[in-house]
């Protein structure tokens, strides 16, 4: 009788605290439903050419990944700062620091799409010179047997981190505000998210599936090459900076789409395979496929308050991928 009482006690709280800290919050959130809206859209367009298939896959792994974002939010804590009026220099400040993570955003994602052949590859002014230096120097520094792609374990942290960063500290960030604090129940979360990419990496070691060494080898090259980079001027940068001026929804929502479209050329790539060419199909699998997984990191990075347990879970999803 008494077990009974305590699991009803139990179901009581947590009915209280998803209606209170999920249900009304989503529910009245312009942020989320503009997301809904805009994935509704994207999902309508690929069912009405006829890819009910991808729609199905990405409609599975949205609600996936919207129950590990409960859960994500019911084991941290939620902020409660009060919203303080910046002054005239912070915002202008802020919106040049956003101007400058937009165009690393951009230039970056114009490469990538001469990487996967959009685009016909062609020189770019300067930024073309650097990233060559670099991508020298990580040709030098990694060897094949360390990395995939040596040159981009150099190049790619230079455009994702090491450019931007003095930028935005001589435009007034700070480490701390940029994903470079104490974290918050990032153990919990990191236990949460990688549970399942650890069961499979076990049965495929004991197996005789994967062995430790190629494993090795996706966790260096995936830490190297997108990981931490791609988490730091998406989450890191931009998310913050959107924080700072909007609120953390919109932040969340807005740094998903631009995530989603950043893969454009990766997307555009993966589509062609199944005889998808069409620039709005790709757009929309973009944001049925890629903005979800932005969604759920952008959310990850707010709730522990730092780079870590985001860049990990982002490194463990890639590893698993190949």
């Amino acid at each position: 009788m008494s077990v009974r009482f305590r699991l009803s006690e139990i179901v009581c709280k947590f009915t209280a605290w998803f209606r209170q800290e999920v249900f009304k919050t989503v529910f009245t959130c312009p942020a989320a439903w503009c997301f809904v809206a805009i994935w509704a859209i994207a999902a309508t367009y690929l069912v009405a050419i006829g890819r009910v298939f991808i729609v199905l896959q990405c409609l599975c792994l949205l609600v996936i990944v919207m129950f590990f974002c409960v859960i994500t939010v019911g084991i941290t804590r939620t902020e409660h700062k009060t919203k303080v009026k910046l002054s005239r220099t912070r915002q202008g400040l802020l919106l040049l620091q956003i101007v400058v993570i937009a165009f690393f955003i951009c230039i970056t994602w114009y490469t990538s799409l001469m990487f996967h052949g959009v685009v016909e590859r062609h020189s770019i002014p300067v930024w073309s010179s650097i990233i060559r230096a670099f991508s020298h120097l990580g040709e030098q520094a990694f060897i094949n047997d360390i990395v995939v792609n040596p040159a981009l374990a150099m190049a790619n942290p230079a455009k994702y981190f090491l450019l931007p960063l003095p930028f935005l500290l001589v435009l007034g960030a700070r480490f701390s505000e940029l994903g470079f604090r104490r974290g918050h129940r990032t153990l919990s979360v990191l236990t949460l998210w990688c549970f399942i990419p650890v069961v499979v990496w076990v049965y495929l070691l004991a197996f005789g599936r994967l062995s430790c060494r190629v494993l090795i080898h996706r966790w260096l090259s995936h830490l190297l090459i997108n990981g931490f980079g791609e988490e730091f001027l998406f989450r890191g940068a931009l998310q913050t900076r959107l924080k700072a001026l909007l609120n953390p929804s919109w932040a969340i929502v807005i740094q998903a789409l631009l995530w989603g479209i950043w893969h454009f050329g990766k997307n555009f790539n993966h589509l062609k395979y199944v005889d998808i060419n069409d620039t709005i199909a790709v757009i929309s699998f973009c944001i049925v496929g890629s903005v979800t997984s932005g969604l759920a990191l952008g959310i990850i990075f707010q709730r522990t308050q730092n780079l870590v347990a985001c860049s990990i879970i982002h490194i463990a999803k890639n590893s698993l991928l190949g």
